[in-house]
């Protein structure tokens, strides 16, 4: 037999399943716009790393490429944050490449664009930090044995002039502050110019024009490496700024991509968990109802049975329903059934002092007739005897009087 605790547990469990559905799509809908939340803070991430790369390779042209251990090491603090900063965008763009929640066609072809541009990117990058140290700085690489040729002909003063060591000098520092390739020509003419005229006294000048021959190949060389590298409109530099523009479209549509995602599926998400919510809310209503009722239901009917019998004088007991089968409403009958039987042998007993007492209130009553006649009869024959004394005394207070 059941009872109401039973019911009530049964209740919640079935509401329980009801809801169930309810939290276990809002869970799923959490979890997919965390890891769609997710996928945009790894555009971001990979996109911060992929711009302070950047901007530590300007610094490493601009800074490092004067300092001593850039040429001698071959490694700096920049560098070593540039490799960094670029394995962290490498790895952020595989998590996204390998992650399992995309299936968006568009975007994994936008990554694996991104990808190799960024590989390309880092490619030209360290073609062109390799270029730097190989053209050198001061006493190191091209230019330190650039500059030792040049210490040598400066010194050299039977071959080359003073006033001619200075206009090539001044052509080769032009070449350098400008990037002006007719410098270049310029550099080589004066070479030419000086290699014929020490020609003329070729066992004087033999040192001094391989010397110059040496100089000008080492320059030739730099200026090479120099046109290669660029600026900001030709060369490596070019291509380095170019790639770096591309990256920044590529990802800023990209990013616009996924997060246009993110807010169609925020935005469909809250429109299923709004219709998921009502719905449940509805049949969980209803449900109460329902259960409600079936609770309320016997209850109701065991308080119409006692109003009937308390108005029939406590008469009858209620009947046990097959269709009702509640613990707690059989133990209530049962009980009202056993106050009832007792209020009816109370009633008994009442009726039954109720008959003694108006035997004794009719005896009584009948003993106070009898009493009130007595006294009448006393009263009536007490009035005889006084009249009748009355009369005789007169005549003997007459008599005397007399």
């Amino acid at each position: 037999m059941n009872s109401i605790r039973k019911k009530i547990l049964m209740a919640f469990f079935f509401l329980g399943l009801l809801i169930g559905p309810f939290l276990t799509f809002s869970y799923i809908s959490v979890k997919k716009v965390d890891q769609a939340n997710s996928l945009k803070e790894q555009v971001a991430f990979f996109n911060m790393n992929r711009l302070k790369a950047s901007a530590v390779f300007s610094q490493i042209l601009n800074y490092d490429a004067k300092l001593d251990s850039f040429h001698i090491n071959k490694s700096t603090k920049n560098l070593e944050n540039y490799n960094k900063h670029v394995e962290l965008s490498k790895d952020a763009l595989k998590k996204i490449s390998g992650s399992e929640d995309i299936t968006n066609e568009i975007i994994l072809k936008r990554i694996d664009r991104i990808s190799q541009n960024l590989v390309k990117l880092d490619e030209v990058i360290k073609n062109t930090i390799r270029l730097k140290q190989e053209r050198g700085f001061k006493d190191y690489g091209l230019e330190g044995a650039m500059r030792n040729y040049i210490h040598e002909l400066e010194s050299d003063t039977i071959g080359i002039s003073l006033s001619e060591n200075l206009q090539l000098r001044r052509r080769e520092k032009d070449f350098f502050l400008r990037r002006d390739t007719a410098y270049i020509t310029q550099v080589n003419t004066i070479c030419d110019d000086l290699i014929r005229k020490m020609q003329e006294t070729p066992e004087v000048n033999e040192a001094s024009i391989k010397t110059l021959n040496n100089y000008r190949r080492i320059f030739n060389q730099i200026a090479e490496k120099e046109v290669v590298i660029g600026n900001e409109k030709t060369g490596l530099i070019y291509t380095i700024d170019y790639l770096n523009n591309e990256l920044d479209k590529k990802v800023f549509k990209l990013y616009n991509i996924v997060d246009t995602d993110w807010r169609i599926l925020v935005n469909s998400i809250k429109s299923y968990i709004v219709l998921f919510f009502i719905i449940t809310v509805i049949f969980a209503i209803l449900f109460s109802f329902v259960f409600s009722g079936h609770i309320a239901r016997p209850i109701k009917m065991l308080i119409k049975d006692m109003d009937a019998i308390a108005k029939n004088n406590f008469v009858g007991e209620i009947e046990k329903r097959d269709k009702v089968k509640i613990k707690e409403i059989d133990k209530l009958i049962h009980t009202y059934n056993k106050l009832v039987k007792r209020i009816k042998n109370q009633i008994k007993d009442l009726n039954d002092s109720n008959e003694n007492l108006n035997t004794v209130n009719t005896r009584l009553v009948e003993s106070e007739n009898e009493l009130k006649e007595a006294s009448r009869i006393k009263d009536r024959f007490f009035s005889i005897i006084s009249h009748d004394l009355r009369g005789h005394s007169g005549h003997v207070h007459s008599l005397a009087t007399i």
